[in-house]
């Protein structure tokens, strides 16, 4: 494009591109309330919550240690037979399953966790935090325990 003295303009006109993204972000604004958010609707439960012999419901107790390792109603059990071992508890506890993990397991342990009770068909799940060990103090700001 050329103007009347002979030389080209080299701007870029942004005005529509503006207007485009202003009707995207009104679209945006009214779609997203009518959007069904389904989720895992967890229950946090704490430890003092959970030894409570008359109130407790019929739960399957799976617990995750420092290590990752995988406990379920005092029976150690690997990662690939986690989800079988749910699948065959789960109809003995119909109220769900509680997850208890140390303050040092790793996150994925308890990821884990979870996928396996999922695709077990349990859909009640509640975490709680298992007290650290003694003479163990947890570092709040790093998340890390200290001996």
């Amino acid at each position: 494009m050329t103007s009347q003295r002979g030389y080209q303009i080299h701007e870029i006109n942004i005005t529509p591109l503006t207007d485009i993204f202003l009707v995207l972000l009104v679209i945006m604004m009214v779609v997203t309330p009518m959007i069904d958010f389904a989720g895992l609707n967890m229950a946090v439960m704490s430890v003092g919550e959970t030894s409570n012999a008359e109130t407790t419901p019929k739960t399957l107790r799976l617990s995750v240690d420092a290590s990752g390792a995988y406990t379920v109603d005092g029976r150690v059990v690997p990662l690939p037979n986690l989800g079988d071992v749910l699948r065959e508890k789960a109809p003995e506890n119909p109220d769900g399953l509680l997850i208890e993990t140390d303050p040092e397991a790793p996150h994925e342990a308890m990821a884990r966790a979870m996928a396996a009770a999922t695709s077990a068909g349990i859909r009640k799940l509640a975490v709680a935090a298992k007290e650290p060990l003694a003479g163990n103090k947890v570092d709040k700001s790093k998340g890390k325990a200290k001996k």
